[in-house]
């Protein structure tokens, strides 16, 4: 649907809003929970360079990796691929494979097949494996569970128009690659566009989704459940690593600020800076006492990275000499990974 150019600033300005808004928040969870306050859904699951790298694993990678599995996978010879299935009139071979012929193959090379046709990640179609029916990890299987491998075409218990092994990663991935896009064989399901909103079904009207990615657009298009893009990241995330990459690997370091002397029991400011201002996530501040010449734990503190700047109120109660320690712990962008920070301190004289 065309928009006119003042709906299209206005939805631009919100998008931005609400950017922020989920900005500020996942700092607010960070420091509640001490993880990574970038990388989780609902907006933020997968990154358009992760799911169009179909060149990450060979069929002896995928037949490697499935050899390491609990799952049946790794024994599966199949030939179900949809030969009878007609997709199109105009187009009648737009649903072929290349085994026309009935050869059978093994669950790797379909998977290969599939993923360099369509231009898919074979970790996505792995990571879909896995999340709609635990195929790497589950030892007892059925025809059915095995038929509605990735749940391509199945909106219902009873309804899977692509039954089958073959099927399923061949029109999962079909469909997948063109969700959201134009030119791709398929239904679109909406064109995708920075700022558009998904709905979690589950949840409706409560919770709308933005993702950021035509990738993470797909993904709910294929599943519109916030629960359910969750599981893809996590499942994702345990087996093959970050799946917003790429992402660049830099160093930092920390500084603090801190009075020489304070009284006893009354709070003061503790700020800095982790070197990259870009870097996202908290800071830990270590505290510990001089007691008979060796220091002593005295508890720690946690501060948001807000523009590669940190602040904290501290109050130290006992008379001394006390030591500040303040560690970035790392932290995650789409582009960007920051490890953990060499320490930065400060010497406070407690009177």
């Amino acid at each position: 649907m065309q928009k006119s150019v003042w709906h299209a600033a206005s939805q631009l300005n919100y998008l931005r809003g609400r950017l922020f808004a989920a900005f500020c928040a996942a700092l607010v969870l960070f420091a509640l929970s001490g993880g990574s306050a970038f990388a989780a859904p609902p907006n933020r699951v997968l990154s358009d360079e992760v799911f169009r790298d179909f060149d990450s694993m060979s069929a002896a990678d995928i037949q490697a990796y499935l050899d390491k599995q609990p799952g049946p996978l790794k024994k599966l010879v199949t030939s179900d691929y949809d030969t009878t299935i007609t997709l199109s009139a105009s187009r009648p071979n737009v649903n072929l494979t290349p085994d026309t012929d009935g050869v059978k193959k093994r669950a790797s090379l379909i998977i290969w097949e599939a993923c360099q046709q369509w231009h898919v990640n074979p970790k996505v179609m792995l990571t879909m494996l896995q999340k709609e029916q635990s195929l790497l990890s589950r030892t007892s299987v059925t025809k059915t569970t095995i038929a509605r491998a990735i749940g391509a075409g199945c909106p219902g218990g009873a309804t899977n128009r692509y039954p089958g092994f073959g099927n399923q990663m061949w029109h999962g991935a079909m469909r997948l690659d063109g969700y959201g896009e134009t030119g791709k064989v398929g239904p679109t399901f909406g064109l995708y566009r920075p700022g558009m909103n998904v709905w979690d079904i589950y949840k409706h009207p409560q919770v709308k989704v933005y993702p950021y990615s035509v990738a993470t657009y797909k993904l709910y298009v294929y599943n519109p459940s916030i629960g359910g893009n969750t599981s893809f990241w996590n499942i994702y995330k345990a087996r093959f690593g970050n799946s917003l990459w790429p992402a660049v690997t830099r160093s930092t370091s920390t500084r603090i600020s801190a009075p020489s002397s304070v009284k006893a029991g009354r709070t003061f400011g503790v700020s800095g800076r982790v070197t990259d201002p870009a870097a996202p996530g908290g800071v830990t501040i270590y505290q510990s006492r001089l007691v008979g010449g060796k220091w002593r734990s005295a508890g720690s503190a946690r501060a948001a990275v807000v523009n590669g700047r940190f602040t904290c109120s501290l109050k130290l109660t006992k008379k001394g000499t006390w030591r500040l320690i303040a560690k970035y712990s790392g932290g995650e962008t789409a582009q960007v990974s920051y490890q953990a920070s060499k320490s930065g301190a400060k010497t406070v004289k407690v009177k």
